[in-house]
């Protein structure tokens, strides 16, 4: 059987080297959403938003500095030379339509002759709405290059356009630079993904150690343990390889989850088997003995912690239902190593050489102590749980959705700094999309349409801080701007004649300036803009505000407008995961409540086996409220972890005190053995949990380190709970606190 563990071990550990990272955003939206599926045949017709990076360049001076121009001109045509690099605009290159007789030609809005500061330069630049806030800031001491990059499908692309920007910028001794963008998110999300990833397994495996040491005082006491791990890691790795998955940012908790699903089993069979060997029993009894024992609860501990996890698979959110999938079948391989491979390897152990009389004496004493504080404080235990019942309702009801795009942004990076600067600089980096739909008979580029079109325009940049507008009116405009020579605003003309009479000359506009602003049939048109980052639940309301406006001032008889985009599906995320939460986890309060009212056939054990559960639940919420802790797609998986973790204390409880009331003894002996059998295990195994949940609190994603948080504090409250409001319970529907 060893042998047969050896092989399958080494064959996943070279599986699990074939794995690779990924971060696609779309994972993380809805699936099977209408609007998603409008988002995706919208980018089908016009250029997707997300192939752009904006670089920044701070300069003490002016831009228009001869030195800065040249600047910004070699670092244009630097990265222009990049392979997956399109093209580059920046106020260098930039060219505004400009009119000479009859004839319309795009012309460097710099002066060629002379690129030093010019009043006439910058007087140009603030005027045009296209320049300003977009490749220019208010103060002209900061440049941006808008990259237009090749589509972006893989991790290795990604890095590849990030890195090579990070070349060419700091190949400029001195350079003050930022990047954002889609693609350079992805890069610097996933590289320090992976950086934690070994991260974890290294400070785990050292605690872990630690604690083990402490408990079992020995080397050999870290055999099985560890062993049981490693094997269990490379197993549950290479069933994602095999599978043919890869890891993204919600891959970094499987080492943690893996440890505990492992460290939960072996903990207490080894505890167990050491007990029993402690007893005089010879290996072959004390391992038939504790698999007779607790073996049925190492298979329901599994199967509700599994459970836990599997109800995610009802999530629509394609990385939340994977992640449910493949943490469901960790468990199994974690169950499968334990009860197969670790109990092979505990027979090697013919004596109990971890555990002296002393320390014997010790715990007994300390879970007799928690047996008879049980037993006299009733009153004292129960007010304590409507206090803390009461303050987590009021915690809960703190909770908040609004999350913000930078909050996916690892604390220490770079991109943080970055993201602020463009909010603070270049009108936000969080896009505005919104589909223009001509109505039947009608083309994008009908007056009646520019029109109606214009009216939208006005009220989400007078009225909702959008910056930077751009639509299919924006060739009018220009054309607008340059028949009058510069003398007019870029004000879209109000009579129709004049844009018809525009149309005509709509040809002269260049077809790849047009290109992400309507279809080649012109059956669909973008509007687009950036706004600076005010939280998803101001976001949601403002995406309602201008339905409303829309309702009520737009004629639908000529033009729809549709909401679309990315941005628009990280709302609608949020939005949805407020309503399934609850759903999912209800189903797994469901589950496990009939489970145990099958397995003690008596319906008042699904409140027994309930209420331990769902006050550490209402804990972790209301510290969620109370610490402002965001509820999130990585966050929102927390509850699913720590009910399917914190059950498993419950089950050992129950199924050993089920085992000790068939043996005859009262409701006040069964407990009391209880406590003093399975307490030493339950305590041992929470206390490994909690620090393993502790060391996220390191990571530099505040969704990891949430988790880290509220896991932890739930995991705690559940040990409470089973030590001190189970017994109460258990009491309770037998209507007798003692023994006469």
């Amino acid at each position: 059987m060893l042998a047969v563990y050896v092989v399958l071990v080494v064959a996943g550990a070279y599986m699990a080297t074939q794995l690779k990272f990924d971060h696609k955003r779309e994972r993380f939206f809805p699936a099977d959403d209408e609007d998603l599926a409008f988002t995706a045949y919208y980018f089908n017709q016009i250029e997707k938003g997300d192939i752009f990076i904006l670089t920044g360049l701070e300069f003490g001076q002016s831009v228009l500095n001869s030195g800065n121009l040249q600047l910004i001109d070699s670092v244009v045509t630097q990265i222009k030379s990049l392979d997956l690099v399109e093209d580059a605009l920046a106020i260098t290159n930039y060219k505004t339509l400009k009119k000479a007789g009859p004839t319309y030609y795009m012309a460097p809005l710099l002066s060629a002759e002379n690129k030093t500061y010019r009043q006439r330069d910058s007087v140009a630049m603030a005027q045009n709405p296209y320049v300003l806030h977009n490749l220019v800031s208010s103060d002209f001491k900061c440049a941006n290059i808008l990259v237009k990059t090749k589509v972006i499908d893989t991790q290795q692309e990604a890095d590849e356009i990030y890195h090579g920007l990070r070349r060419i910028l700091e190949s400029h001794g001195g350079l003050h630079f930022h990047l954002a963008g889609f693609p350079v998110m992805q890069s610097v999300t996933v590289s320090q993904l992976q950086f934690e990833m070994q991260f974890y397994v290294t400070l785990s495996g050292c605690l872990l150690i630690i604690i083990l040491l402490v408990v079992y005082r020995s080397l050999r006491g870290l055999l099985v343990p560890v062993v049981s791990l490693i094997g269990g890691m490379a197993l549950f790795f290479g069933y994602l390889a095999l599978t043919g998955q890869t890891l993204d940012l919600m891959s970094s908790l499987f080492p943690i989850l893996m440890l505990i699903f492992v460290m939960a089993d072996v903990v207490h069979l080894q505890t167990h088997y050491l007990d029993e060997l402690n007893r005089g029993k010879n290996p072959i009894e004390a391992m038939r003995l504790t698999m007779k024992e607790i073996g049925m609860a190492l298979f329901l501990t599994s199967f509700t912690t599994a459970v836990g996890f599997g109800t995610l698979s009802t999530s629509r959110i394609d990385a939340i239902r994977y992640f449910g999938l493949n943490a469901a079948a960790g468990v199994a391989i974690a169950f499968a190593v334990v009860m197969l491979f670790s109990s092979s390897l505990l027979l090697f152990f013919t004596k109990n050489k971890s555990q002296t009389n002393n320390d014997v004496n010790n715990w007994s004493g300390f879970l007799e102590g928690l047996y008879r504080f049980n037993k006299t404080n009733f009153k004292l235990i129960s007010a304590t749980v409507l206090v803390v019942i009461a303050l987590s309702l009021w915690g809960i009801s703190r909770i908040s959705t609004n999350a913000f795009i930078k909050g996916d942004i690892p604390k220490d990076a770079q991109l943080k700094g970055d993201f602020d600067f463009f909010e603070q600089k270049f009108g936000g980096v969080r896009t505005f999309e919104m589909a223009a739909i001509p109505a039947e008979g009608h083309s994008i580029t009908d007056p009646e349409v520019l029109l109606e079109m214009a009216k939208f325009e006005k009220y989400i940049a007078d009225s909702q801080g959008i910056n930077n507008v751009n639509s299919p009116t924006t060739p009018y405009r220009l054309l607008q701007h340059s028949y009058h020579r510069g003398r007019r605003a870029y004000d879209l003309p109000s009579d129709v004649l004049t844009l018809k009479k525009y149309n005509l000359l709509l040809k002269q506009v260049p077809a790849q300036n047009l290109k992400n602003l309507m279809n080649e049939d012109k059956s669909l048109g973008r509007i687009s803009g950036r706004q600076a980052d005010s939280g998803s639940t101001y976001h949601e309301k403002q995406m309602k505000t201008i339905a409303r406006w829309v309702a009520d001032n737009m004629d639908e008889q000529v033009l729809e407008l549709k909401p679309a985009g990315t941005t628009l599906m990280y709302d609608k995320n949020h939005e949805y995961l407020r309503k399934s939460l609850f759903k999912s986890l209800g189903l797994a309060f469901l589950i496990v409540g009939l489970l145990f009212a099958l397995l003690f056939k008596d319906y008042r054990m699904l409140l027994v086996s309930i209420i331990p559960n769902v006050i550490p639940m209402l804990i972790a919420a209301a510290a969620m409220g109370f610490l402002d802790i965001k509820l999130q797609a990585i966050t929102s998986i927390f509850f699913a972890i720590s009910f399917g973790i914190a059950v498993d204390d419950t089950i050992h409880f129950l199924t050993r005190y089920k085992l000790e009331r068939r043996k005859g003894k009262t409701v006040d002996k069964a407990i009391r053995q209880t406590m003093l059998i399975s307490g030493k295990a339950i305590i041992i195994t929470s206390i490994i949990l909690v620090v393993s949940f502790i060391s996220l609190t390191f990571s530099n994603f505040n969704g990891t380190y949430y988790i880290g948080v509220l896991v932890s504090i739930t995991l705690a409250s559940a040990l409470f709970a089973d030590i001190f409001v189970l017994p109460q319970l258990l009491y309770l529907i037998n209507r007798k606190r003692k023994d006469k």
